[in-house]
């Protein structure tokens, strides 16, 4: 099973348990469509072998499992209700069950005083769903779980953390070539990280202190470059994405050059290039585009209103009239107090990095909602903001 998952403020990948859920959404099984954890249960054996060391392993404490987990697999394999069993799925999903109810499931099996059901830690819950699914990937007749990330995180997805290694699964990182250089070496996070870490002289911080000094030597030490495409690599890419683009939009695209090739043209560069000019010729016909490349220079600053966004918390700041603003989690609002002389609507901005699709705020519009404020108009015109519970 593989799963690509895509790194974004709703999928920081510091947060192991929305990078689990991220997981699971985004795997595929090979020859299977649909949700791939419900097809990795119903393609288990309950009388296999696999299935019963599985069983073994996960009620045993050496496994570093809650309760809930064997329980789980107990009523999966002895319930016949097809709604249970997609509650089960769910919560080998990463969804929350009461655990009322599971000890109602379990009282139906006469199992009601077998299975603790012990709390379970929010930190640990995501590590033990690694742990679990991936013993369920095997059991269920796969080699294992591959994780394709797109930007490198500390090194306990990498296995090597010593106690936070997975059997069956496998995580390959994506990273820029110069990020060791701009990031460790130039802004000195190697030492400066650590060093912020352990001033709070607390186990936790310790703790994530010496998984990010492994993390970093790993970015700095054993890191793999990528073999360039050579011209044959190229032909047979542009002809799969010429076959799909015709495929997605019925006409048979004109063949196109590989364009200039160097060594510092990547393969983000060539695909966009190829796509680009397949979408302008099925447009305009009579078009001939020429597109010329310009090298985008990535940058590693950081954001500290984006920091506490992460968080969850709220950046502040002033308007040109020197009346507070809020930044919310997509849009910062500029809005003026009633005490304001300025008599312009709020201003929705969207904030840098990624942020939802550009929305409209009607210049006269007696009030617009954001995901956690609303604007008013008070009756002398003037705005004025007042909070509301946020929905997100």
């Amino acid at each position: 099973m593989c799963s690509k998952i895509v790194v974004s403020k709703e999928t920081p990948l510091h947060d192991p348990d929305k990078l689990y859920r991220a997981a699971i959404q985004a795997a595929v099984v090979p020859g299977k469509r649909g949700s791939a954890l419900t097809e990795i249960a119903f393609t288990l054996d309950l009388e296999s072998q696999a299935y019963r060391d599985l069983a073994a392993w996960a009620g045993q404490t050496a496994s570093g499992l809650g309760s809930r987990f064997p329980a789980s697999l107990f009523i999966f394999e002895r319930t016949r209700d097809e709604e249970i069993r997609d509650r089960i799925i769910s919560f080998w999903g990463g969804d929350p069950i009461d655990v009322r109810q599971f000890r109602a499931w379990l009282r139906d099996q006469g199992e009601a005083a077998t299975y603790r059901l012990e709390r379970i830690g929010k930190k640990d819950l995501p590590h033990q769903h690694f742990n679990f699914t991936s013993r369920l990937i095997a059991a269920a007749g796969y080699a294992g779980w591959v994780l394709l990330v797109d930007e490198l995180e500390l090194a306990r997805w990498a296995g090597r953390l010593r106690g936070q290694r997975v059997p069956g699964l496998v995580a390959v990182f994506a990273i820029t070539q110069d990020f060791a250089t701009l990031v460790l070496q130039q802004r000195n996070d190697l030492e400066r990280v650590p060093g912020r870490l352990r001033v709070a002289e607390n186990d936790a911080d310790s703790a994530l202190a010496d998984a990010a000094e492994v993390g970093m030597r790993l970015i700095e030490r054993d890191r793999v470059p990528l073999s360039p495409p050579d011209l044959r690599d190229l032909d047979r890419l542009r002809e799969q994405l010429r076959q799909l683009h015709g495929l997605a939009y019925g006409w048979d695209p004109p063949a196109l050059d590989t364009g200039e090739r160097t060594t510092s043209t990547s393969m983000r560069q060539y695909v966009r290039r190829w796509i680009n000019e397949w979408d302008l010729f099925r447009l305009y016909p009579d078009y001939r585009p020429s597109t010329v490349a310009e090298r985008l220079e990535i940058a590693y600053e950081e954001d500290p209103d984006l920091e506490r966004l992460a968080d969850g918390g709220r950046a502040g700041g002033r308007c040109p009239c020197r009346s507070p603003f809020v930044t919310t989690r997509t849009w910062r609002i500029w809005a003026p107090r009633a005490s304001c002389a300025s008599s312009a609507p709020p201003v929705a901005r969207p904030t840098s990095g990624r942020s939802s699709p550009s929305r409209p705020v009607a210049s006269r519009s007696s009030w617009c909602t954001t995901r956690s404020r609303r604007h008013t108009r008070s009756s002398g015109g003037r705005p004025t903001c007042a909070a509301t519970p946020s929905a997100a």
